[in-house]
């Protein structure tokens, strides 16, 4: 979270600006950082603390100054300064070690300290023209801006150059004084004596955004970074900016070329590491925090740091501790008692919450801030009630405040009362028209209520006055995706991943875009890198889950599911995927039971109800999903979301009661007539009644979303019912008049070729659709099955290649390839591919199945390895009964083969083939009457192995030995 309008941040701000208040004042007032009297001696108040043998050292005070200067190119100022104090014990006249002294004490907001080695240095000989700046920051550090203005007026006798930055010194003492005008006017003073001067342009960019003007203001300080000289404060104030406006990676930017022309700079390593943990770059932050701790360990403002990286770093308990210890010394500090209620609600502890809001009522008892914070707290202690009768007494007194607004909206959404909430936000609107937060809220609300375009509008409104908005453009990427805008989604997410790389909003713009866009595995790498670049959070770890799934790659994708139930033990969407997609034994019947159980103490979850019917359909209980789907309650039905109604449409079409679909389907298109799904779904229940209105259905979904994923499904249940010939033909003109350009042309031109026999015909649509879609994988196996049909190896081989060099991990197009390559009798080639999927996917039946039967004659042990891992895995499948034994029979087990392939033909009586391994198999177990009666009623039948069947009874009806 941004912290911003915090006393400490504006403190901050104001001495990283140089603006001449005091950070100082804010540390804990150690012996260490206790500025002495002004009259003392400039080593008195250090001399003391070092040992007498620091000062024995046999350096010349030029190999010690040079020391000194490398301990600040890296920014170990400490250790500048203890050189320093042997540097002046050897020699106290070294006029650059007095300089260099005092620029440190500056540095570290000791400006009484400063101000007595200034003076000493001049008295030493320093030209004053050489400690007037200086002398006039360690005034302002010591908040007496009126010494600046008294004592350092006279500017008789100097450069221009040095009169113009006196002058920018006299100006932001004027600032301190609270007189913009006159500092106004001295900058302008300046700036006549040098144009171009960076520090007076860079305090006049600060005066400006002081004075609000934030695009003026950032037009000066770009000039003074074109300069290129003295850029370091221009910098910094441009972070500021940057943070302010949502933009942490341009302020890290920022600070990065601050601190790489002043490395000993602490306050910018602190403000840094605040921006690296809004970016979620949580170890970098740390090193900035340990840096500026070297340097000043008793600032405050670095517990409010480590409190917040504790956050981001999902350990409350330490972020409470340093946000105790940072309210010690800035009691009133509204933003961090925001980070202080996030910590305790970290916690879980409801009695802190409410301990921390009555202490801040009481640190402040006259501001609305401390009530709307009250409030905050009994929302995230889950009171929503309690939070609106808080905020009751601000509402009635129509506190101008945008803010209380919007937490009264939260109170009334979480308390189920939505329709009051947005006239709460409307009304406001009236008194507030252009607040980018509650105009946020409404376009929210538009969305919810699938309102998208009036929504987009909404948010362009918002960013055309704020381009920056981080939460506006997320919804605005957000609203593109459903609207089917991806190319312009993609490069919005894209923008964002850049701009807040450590916020998912960004990755699951983009890996969403690409889904709609057939790009699975663009989206898959996405969703990766998401994981790696942001703390885990569930909902990606479904979303990457689910694309495994899609792209036939189950290990992972369980591995996944796993991991998001580790965060979110009852993260519905992973329980369900756990319970569509997991074998038995792995959990998927486990998970299958607790969505019921879930189920049945909350039969009013609409999202639980849909997940349910989902998980039980993926696992074959057709009959059982339609059963959850009947005992919907009735007001569930009238307004559920639409997840819900699709869910029960689905759970009866695959209960094949497509009349009872067409009942649940038709209120959803009422309520919405925009969303192609309800009406592709209409269709697929009207074709599967063989009803013809079920073309004019799926015409009407694919005209208003001609890229809808299902639209190619429902196409195939559409032809299932057109007659083939003129029929489908008026089908494809009529689309082609509706959208001329759409890929699903293509295909139905495709299917309609490979329906008449025409495969070169649909080889070439396919392969067209493949030119357009590359990355679509299913238009892909569309394509292989085409080419192999064909038998157009060399080519079939190529696509499949090209597309696992980039999807290795997909077996179905590996094993689609090789069964075809086994069955043509290139048993080799198709073994490599097979070998291939066993490697990640080690229980795929078929690569086992057929590695044991192209193994059983050169390599009889792994053939047997193979078999027998298929058999433990299905072990009363009759086929793999039937190839355990013929393996068994081909490596001399005689015995074994009869066995196993007894129990195959008991379970597949009427299977030819199963009976003729058995007869070679008691052949081969001196069994030939059996063998002959096996033979004799399949030598008639049709299958494979006929001919060597009718071979073996005539050799056995003979006398001869069957082999």
């Amino acid at each position: 979270m941004a912290i911003t309008g915090s006393p400490l941040t504006a403190l901050l701000s104001a001495a990283l600006f140089g603006l001449g208040f005091s950070v100082s004042a804010l540390a804990a007032p150690t012996p260490e950082l206790a500025a002495p009297a002004p009259q003392a001696t400039l080593l008195q108040d250090q001399a003391q603390q070092e040992d007498e043998q620091d000062f024995n050292s046999p350096l010349t005070s030029a190999a010690l100054l040079a020391r000194v200067r490398g301990d600040l190119a890296v920014g170990q100022v400490r250790a500048a300064i203890a050189g320093l104090r042997l540097l002046l014990h050897q020699d106290p006249a070294n006029l650059q070690g007095l300089l260099i002294l005092a620029d440190l004490h500056l540095l570290i907001q000791r400006g009484a300290v400063a101000e007595t080695a200034l003076k000493q240095a001049e008295q030493a000989g320093v030209p004053r023209a050489q400690v007037l700046t200086r002398l006039a920051e360690a005034y302002l550090q010591q908040n007496d801006p009126r010494r600046v203005l008294d004592e350092l007026a006279d500017l008789a006798d100097l450069e221009p150059d040095l009169s113009a930055q006196m002058l920018a010194w006299q100006a932001r003492a004027q600032v301190a004084l609270g007189d913009r005008a006159q500092a106004r006017a001295l900058l302008e003073r300046a700036l006549t004596l040098v144009p171009d001067q960076p520090l007076v342009l860079t305090d006049l960019g600060r005066l400006t955004l002081l004075e609000g003007r934030r695009d003026e203001a950032r037009a000066t300080l770009d000039r003074v970074i074109t300069l290129g000289r003295d850029t370091r404060e221009a910098h910094a104030i441009l972070a500021e900016l940057d943070q302010a406006q949502g933009q942490p990676g341009a302020a890290e930017r920022h600070l990065d070329a601050a601190l790489e022309q002043a490395p000993e700079r602490w306050l910018y390593r602190w403000r840094r590491a605040m921006v690296r943990i809004d970016l979620d770059k949580l170890a970098a932050a740390d090193a900035d925090l340990q840096a500026a701790a070297a340097v000043s360990p008793g600032f405050a403002g670095l517990d409010l740091a480590r409190a917040r990286l504790a956050l981001a770093q999902e350990n409350p308990a330490a972020a409470m501790q340093h946000i105790d210890a940072y309210l010690a010394v800035v009691p009133k500090d509204q933003a961090a008692f925001q980070v202080a209620l996030q910590a305790a609600a970290g916690l879980g502890d409801p009695a802190r919450l409410r301990s921390l809001a009555e202490r801040l009522q009481r640190a402040a008892p006259d501001s609305p801030g401390p009530v709307m914070i009250t409030a905050q707290a009994r929302l995230i202690a889950g009171d929503a009630q309690g939070a609106l009768d808080t905020l009751e007494p601000l509402a009635r007194r129509e506190v101008p405040a945008p803010e209380l607004t919007l937490l009264r909206a939260r109170a009334l959404r979480a308390l189920g009362r939505r329709d009051e909430a947005g006239e709460v936000v409307v009304r406001a609107l009236e008194r507030f028209p252009q607040d980018p937060r509650l105009r946020l809220w409404e376009a929210e609300s538009l969305a919810d209520r699938g309102e998208r375009e009036a929504a987009l509008r909404g948010v362009n409104a918002i960013l055309a006055n704020k381009p920056q908005d981080i939460p506006a453009r997320m919804l605005r990427g957000r609203l593109l995706v459903e609207m089917g805008v991806l190319d312009e989604a993609s490069r919005e997410g894209r923008s964002l991943m850049d701009a807040v790389p450590g916020a998912p909003g960004g990755y699951r713009i983009v890996a969403a875009a690409l889904v709609l866009a057939g790009d699975a595995q663009g989206a898959r790498a996405v969703l990766s890198e998401a994981l790696g670049r942001v703390r885990p959070q569930a909902d990606l770890l479904v979303g990457l889950a689910r694309l495994e799934v899609a792209a036939g790659d189950l290990s992972p994708a369980l591995e996944h599911y796993r991991a998001a139930l580790a965060l979110e033990p009852d993260n519905l969407e992973a329980m369900a995927g756990l319970a569509r997609h997991a074998a038995d034994g792995e959990g998927g019947l486990d998970m299958l039971e607790r969505l019921a159980q879930a189920l049945q103490r909350d039969q009013d979850n609409p999202v639980l109800r849909a997940e349910t019917i989902a998980a039980l359909l993926a696992r074959g209980q057709s009959k059982e999903a339609a059963r959850v789907a009947d005992e919907t309650p009735i007001d569930l039905r009238r307004d559920a979301p639409e997840a819900l109604g699709r869910a029960r449409a689905l759970a009866l079409l695959a209960a094949e009661r497509p009349g009872d679909a067409l009942g649940v389907l038709g209120p959803l298109t009422s309520a919405n007539p925009r969303q192609a799904e309800p009406r592709l779904l209409s269709a697929r229940a009207l074709a599967a009644l063989k009803d013809q209105r079920a073309q004019e259905q799926f015409l009407a979904g694919w005209r208003l979303d001609p890229d809808a994923p299902l639209a190619a499904e429902v196409l195939d249940d559409l032809l299932a019912i057109l007659p083939e010939g003129r029929a489908r033909e008026r089908l494809i003109t009529e689309m082609s008049r509706v959208h001329p350009n759409a890929l699903l042309v293509e295909v139905l031109r495709a299917r309609v070729a490979s329906a008449a026999g025409a495969l070169a015909q649909a080889a070439r649509h396919w392969k067209e659709v493949r030119r357009r879609e590359p990355k679509h994988r299913r238009w892909l196996l569309e394509y292989l099955r085409t080419l192999l049909a064909l038998d157009q190896r060399a080519e079939a081989i190529v696509t499949a290649d090209a597309w696992l060099r980039e999807s290795p991990k997909d077996a179905e197009v590996a094993v689609l390839l090789a069964n075809h390559l086994f069955e043509r009798g290139e048993r080799g080639r198709a073994a490599r591919y097979y070998q291939d999927v066993l490697a990640y996917q080690p229980d795929n039946p078929f690569a086992l199945n057929n590695l044991a039967l192209d193994f059983m004659g050169t390599k009889p042990a792994a053939a047997v390895t193979y078999a027998q891992r298929l058999l433990s895995l299905f072990p009363a499948q009759p086929k793999v009964l039937d190839t355990v034994g013929t393996v068994r029979l081909a490596v001399g087990d005689g015995t074994g083969a009869v066995e196993v392939l007894s129990r195959a033909h008991d379970k597949a009586p009427s299977d030819p083939q199963i009976a003729f391994h058995l007869a070679q198999a008691l052949v081969a177990a001196a069994a030939p009457g059996r063998a002959r009666e096996l033979l004799r009623p399949i030598v008639s039948q049709d299958f494979a192995e006929q001919g060597q069947a009718r071979d073996l009874l005539a050799r056995l009806e003979a006398g001869a030995p069957g082999n």
